[in-house]
């Protein structure tokens, strides 16, 4: 099982991102959205875990907090901008909201992909 995930990997991976991407824009369903999210995690884990198996446990842990606090914050910001939107302070259309929020996500996980892989190498290096 773990070998055609190997050889297929990408491909599902792939497949999970565009189908969270037509759930987005046309589905629009919460529950479909969370099932996706998971499965993702999950493949991301798969891929991951020879990786993952070098590692300590206190190790992991550090890097699941710093991508849960740094998601959090993304999740603040977000309720932040609706808020103000919602409260006449400022005033986005749909499609702009939109933008903003996606170019959000890409200005917060690229950081913290980059920081969580300068950890890895670091965890790593140690441990040698």
């Amino acid at each position: 099982m773990l070998l055609s995930f190997d050889k297929y990997q990408n491909v599902l991976i792939i497949g999970v991102l565009l189908l969270y991407i037509l759930n987005t824009v046309f589905i629009q369903s919460n529950l479909f959205s969370i099932i996706l999210f998971v499965l993702f995690v999950l493949f991301q884990f798969l891929r991951l875990r020879k990786n993952i198996q070098k590692l300590s446990l206190m190790q992991i842990g550090i890097m699941i907090m710093i991508f849960i606090g740094t998601i959090t914050l993304l999740v603040f910001v977000f309720m932040w901008l609706n808020h103000l939107d919602s409260t006449g302070v400022i005033s986005f259309s749909d499609t702009s909201m939109f933008i903003i929020q996606i170019t959000l996500i890409v200005l917060f996980l690229l950081p913290l992909t980059t920081g969580i892989h300068k950890l890895y190498l670091r965890f790593t290096q140690s441990r040698a």
